[in-house]
Order: structure tokens, then C-alpha cells, then sequence
């Protein structure tokens, strides 16, 4: 029931679908302030002889499939020596990843919960890392200001997609990358697709990588689901094993039945 209550008054409009996941965010944010908690995506799981990546400790082998996926959405971009951003930071694991392992000169994570970013500037303190309360649809950031700017996971809670891809355009620099991975039905990214074409990003890669995204469910699953019975009031936790996408959650079942996909985009700046 309150999973339906949840989808339906997001249904209403787009304003009202990301006042009500900024709310889920702050909530999220506020209720549990402990590091051990710093990844929020479904995690990427390499298939067909996919090498592994290499991680330097247990705390980041835990975290491998969240990790992943942030490799797998910067692989083949250069971003040593570069300023970055990432829209949508959450509670900054990805970012504190790039910033441990890629060594960027500055890396700036912009989220719209205030909450999450008081919690990731606790967490974090490294000389080239920082975040910024910010809106992803109006950044707080001047023009042909980013050299990379990347978007994991984050953009289904926007109000206006084309908004903020306008946005990406106006502060990534002439020349720069951007980089996006997110979920979507498949009417939802035939409209989003039509978005990014009509802008002035050039598209230099286009992959449907929901093999890799559901295998990484399939991989956590029982583990997130041992955590939330853990953690979580029995009231509250259908709707955590929706948000996380357990395996027979309606996500998993989407992916699995074809109803949802997982894109990954890669655009440059003429």
C-alpha cells in the first residue's frame, strides 16, 4: 500500500514527483548518519569476460558492485589533473571514489538534499573533494567551468530532464565529457533519448547495460535485504526493498521482464 501511495503521487507531475524523492532523500539522510552507508545505486556487475577492477581495501571490496559502476561510467575518460562534478552525489561514495583512485585536481558533488551533503561533508575530507547543496535543472556553478561532469542514478528524481541537460551544456567546458547511467521504462528513455539528441552534446557512446545492472542485483540482493530487516521498522520496508531493488521487487521484475532498461550515455562539448 505504501508503495502504490508513493508511485501514484509521483505520477501526478513532474514538480510533484521531485519534491516527493527530495523529501525521501532528506528523510534518508537524517535517519541514519553512519559511513557504513555511503553508496545508493544498484551496483554493476561485469559479464562476457569484463575484467575486474582492482580496489586497494576490505572497506572498498565491500563496496565493490556501487563502485563499479561509477568505474564503469568513467572508464576510457582521462579525468587525472581535471575538474569535475558529479550531479546527483547522494551520500558521496562515488565521489570519494574518483577523488581516492582517479586523482582529479578538484571533484565538486552537487545534490539537492541538503542533508546529504552536511552527511558527506562528515564523511569526507580530501584535499581535492567537496559538495555543494545544489539544483540539478539550475547549478550553482558558472559557465564552461567543468572538464568532465558525470550522473549516476540520480536523473529519474528530476523534474525537468531537459532542464538540466541544458544545464550540463552551459557549465562543461568546450571540448569536456559527460557521462550518464541511469534507469528508466523503455517510453520514459525513448522521450529522454529525444532530449539529449536535440541537444548540443555530441553522443559518443550509447549502451543498454541492464545485463550488467541486474546481475548486480542478483549478486546483493540477499545482502541488502539482510541489512534492511536489520535496520529498517517492518512498516517501512516494502518500500526499502523497492527503493533498492531486491531481487522480486517491482524494479528487479521490470529489468527482468524488459519493462525497465539501464542506459549508459557519453556526450561531449563541441
Amino acid at each position: 500500500m505504501l508503495i502504490r501511495l508513493f508511485f501514484l503521487l509521483a505520477s501526478f507531475s513532474p514538480t510533484i514527483e521531485e519534491w516527493l524523492w527530495k523529501r525521501w532523500y532528506q528523510k534518508l539522510a537524517s535517519s541514519y548518519k553512519k559511513k557504513d552507508w555511503r553508496f545508493m545505486n544498484y551496483g554493476y556487475a561485469p559479464i562476457n569476460s569484463e575484467p575486474l577492477l582492482t580496489l586497494n581495501n576490505e572497506e572498498d571490496e565491500k563496496n565493490r558492485l556501487f563502485i563499479q559502476l561509477y568505474h564503469y561510467t568513467l572508464s576510457d575518460i582521462d579525468v587525472k589533473e581535471k575538474n569535475i562534478l558529479e550531479v546527483g552525489s547522494g551520500r558521496g561514495g562515488g565521489a570519494d571514489y574518483v577523488a581516492r583512485y582517479l586523482a582529479p585536481s578538484s571533484i565538486i558533488g552537487v545534490d539537492f538534499a541538503k542533508n546529504a551533503i552536511d552527511l558527506c561533508n562528515q564523511f569526507y575530507h580530501h584535499h581535492n573533494l567537496s559538495f555543494v547543496e545544489g539544483n540539478a535543472e539550475k547549478l550553482p556553478f558558472p559557465n564552461d567551468h567543468f572538464d568532465v561532469i558525470f550522473n549516476v542514478e540520480s536523473s529519474h528524481c528530476y523534474g525537468n530532464m531537459q532542464a538540466f541537460v541544458a544545464e550540463i551544456n552551459r557549465v562543461l567546458k568546450p571540448g569536456g565529457i559527460f557521462s550518464w547511467a541511469d534507469l528508466r521504462t523503455v517510453k520514459s528513455m525513448e522521450k529522454d533519448d529525444d532530449i539529449f539528441m536535440s541537444s548540443p552534446l555530441k553522443l559518443l557512446l550509447k549502451k543498454n547495460i541492464t545485463p550488467n545492472i541486474l546481475q548486480a542485483l542478483n549478486e546483493i540482493s540477499d545482502q541488502k535485504k539482510e541489512a534492511i530487516n536489520k535496520r529498517v521498522s517492518y512498516f517501512w520496508r516494502s518500500l526499502f526493498f523497492e527503493f533498492t531493488g531486491v531481487r522480486d521487487s517491482k524494479i528487479y521484475h521490470g529489468f527482468e521482464e524488459g519493462k525497465m532498461v539501464y542506459f549508459y550515455y557519453r556526450f561531449q562539448k563541441p
